[in-house]
Formats: structure tokens, sequence, C-alpha cells
């Protein structure tokens, strides 16, 4: 397109672009060639379901020999595994143990079938990158709105916040919201513990998921050597990576699941944290002080979270469709207050809030004097 405008510009010419061809980066010819798809040779053991099976019970067609998993192939190519069965010769009666077979062919790939994973992993892993800057994104967004929300003196928490002008109204849900409704939602303990918890779900999903996923395109994770073969990115595609398989994890506002592995909807997609355990088995891993034993990497303490919010969880909306409305806060125009209920409920929160932070530092709830 460049080199186009750039000739009519030069020659003096005058012309009109009616339309325009998009084709896949890996047709681009330059890069095939500058990828050696021709020369590359690689040969991949044959996925189990394009193996052929056997017609009957440990009957092939001709030309092939049956083995211990109902599968069909050249004699050899047919593994010894460890096991063994029991088979008894029909002429003398006699019964032997035999090793047990198992069809492992071998295939090598076309430079089509090449070229496809490589544009199949090329966007896979610029969509990971995007999903990933997502969340970074997300963070700093809930980090500004945090320290903005601060700022306000407690003496505005009655009052009525502006939403953001591209915000799409749902009728079914309340667009009055006041600042100490949102300081609740979003810093209820007045620490950015929120920001915290959410720092830690980025730092698990790239542990658990984008790190692992990432290792097995590239093959990182195949053999003893740090350096990797560039032909392993073109090898498999994503979706047969079982490491890549937790298709969940792409969606927004999901957190890795440090109990049961794969994805689930992060603390700011949720009214309630999930409360985590130093024993989760799929969390994230470092070694303990001594440096002997692998512990859990983050276990936030979540039980004061929980209380502080539990008042809210009959009226509560997610964290993730506040932020999108109402961050950064600013004020109404006009000055409104929140009804006088409303009111009520917001100062019913925050002394639940303030009793649960005191039980955490073992300090006393505070006691109204008594008026003799």
């Amino acid at each position: 397109f460049d080199s186009m405008t750039k000739s009519e510009s030069d020659s003096g010419q005058t012309g009109m672009v009616y339309g325009m061809e998009v084709v896949p980066w890996t047709d681009n010819t330059s890069f095939q060639v500058a990828c050696r798809l021709q020369e590359s040779i690689l040969a991949l053991p044959m996925p189990r379901n394009l193996i052929k099976n056997q017609t009957s019970p440990g009957k092939c067609p001709r030309g092939l020999e049956a083995d211990d998993t109902n599968k069909c192939c050249d004699g050899s190519v047919l593994e010894e595994l460890e096991t063994t069965k029991s088979v008894t010769d029909a002429a003398t009666g006699i019964t032997v143990d035999v090793k047990k077979t198992r069809c492992e062919p071998m295939r090598i790939l076309p430079p089509t079938v090449l070229k496809n994973n490589l544009a199949n992993n090329g966007e896979f892993i610029a969509m990971l990158d995007s999903v990933t800057r997502y969340k970074m994104n997300s963070l700093f967004t809930l980090e500004k709105c945090v320290a903005g929300i601060r700022a306000f003196p407690k003496r505005y928490d009655d009052f009525l916040l502006k939403t953001k002008d591209t915000v799409k109204y749902d009728a079914t849900l309340d667009t009055e919201f006041s600042v100490g409704e949102l300081k609740m939602a979003l810093d209820p303990l007045e620490d950015f513990s929120l920001v915290t918890m959410v720092a830690h779900e980025l730092d698990e999903f790239v542990a658990m998921f984008y790190d692992p996923c990432i290792a097995a395109i590239n093959g990182m994770n195949i053999g003893v050597s740090q350096d990797t073969d560039p032909k392993y990115f073109m090898a498999e595609s994503w979706y047969n990576h079982p490491e890549c398989s937790y298709v969940s994890c792409l969606a927004d506002n999901m957190a890795w699941d440090r109990k049961n592995g794969g994805c689930t909807p992060g603390i700011t997609a949720q009214t309630k944290a999930v409360t985590y355990s130093e024993n989760d088995v799929h969390c994230a891993k470092k070694l303990d002080i001594d440096g002997e034993t692998e512990i859990c990497k983050h276990s936030p303490n979540t039980a004061v979270f929980n209380e502080c919010s539990k008042d809210q969880d009959d009226n509560h909306v997610a964290s993730s469709y506040i932020v999108d409305h109402f961050c950064m806060p600013q004020l109404k125009a006009d000055g409104g207050k929140a009804s006088s209920t409303k009111a009520v409920e917001i100062k019913k929160m925050s002394t639940t809030c303030d009793a649960a932070v005191n039980k955490k530092n073992n300090n006393p709830a505070p006691t109204a004097p008594v008026v003799p």
C-alpha cells in the first residue's frame, strides 16, 4: 500500500483504492522462505485417532498387524510394552507369557501442516499476550481508581458519583452509586487489599497458565537442553498441548483456580473473595525461608475481606462492573446525595468493616460513651 501511494505521488497520477485483499501473514512467500518450510522435516507420533482400528478383535486389513489396544499398523512400528499377557499355542496347547504391543507409527508433517501450525500458534500467542495486557491494564485502572476514591474525605461518602460517558446503561441495575459505596466495594479495608489480591491473581495466571503454555508451544519442556529448536513451534498446534487447553482462562476477569487447576472467575467478578489455603495443590510455588520445601507463593488472608463485605452480599455488584461504570470517580455536577435509606446502609457497611479490621488487629471495637 505504501509502495502504491508513493508511485502514484511520484508519477503525478491519481487514483482511488476500491478494494484491498487481506491474507494471513504466513501466506507471505518471503516469510515462508525465511522460515525454511520446505526444508523442515518433522516426524511426530501419529495421533491415536488417526491410526486404523481393528476390523474385529485381533483382525486387521491385509499387510497390517494388530496390537493390544485395538489398533492396526505395520509390524515395524509395533512397540513392546513392559506388561505381559498369556497366549496359548493352538497346536501344542502350551500357554506362555508374551509382552503386550502397541502401535507407535510416526508421520512426517507436510509443509502445509507446518504452515497451519505456525499460523495457529502465532495468532494464539498474540491473543494470549493481549489477554495478559488486558489484565495488567485492569490492575492499573483498579489501582488508580482506589487511589482516587481514597482522596475523598469521609464527609463526601453520601455524595453520588458521575458515571463514565461511555457507559451503556442497564435498566435492571441501580445507576446511583455514592462515594461511600465505591469505597466499600473497592477498598473496604482501606489498605489496597483488593488491588493486592488482583495482582496476586495476575502473577499466578502468568506462572501457572501463560508460562507453561508458551513453554509447551516452543518445546522448552522437551529434553534436557536449555536451547529450543524453532521447529517445535511448527510441530503441534496450541490446542494439542494440555498446558494451553484451559480456554476459559482467555475470558475477561478470570483467575487461576488454585484448588482444581484451570480458571475460575476472579475476585473482581465475584461479590465475595475466595478462601485460599497454603496447601492448595495448584498454586504457584516458591521455596520456604530455609530453601528446602515448596510452599504457595501467595496465600492472602481473605477472611477479613469477606467479613467486611458480608453486608453487601445481597445488593453488591461485581467490582469489574463498578470499575467500568464509575472509574475514575467524579462527583455529580448537581451535588446530589444518596437517599437516607442508602446512607444508613453505607453507615452499616462501614461499621461492619471497622469491626472486622479491629478484630484482625486485636483491638476492641469502639463503643459509645455512657452518658451519666
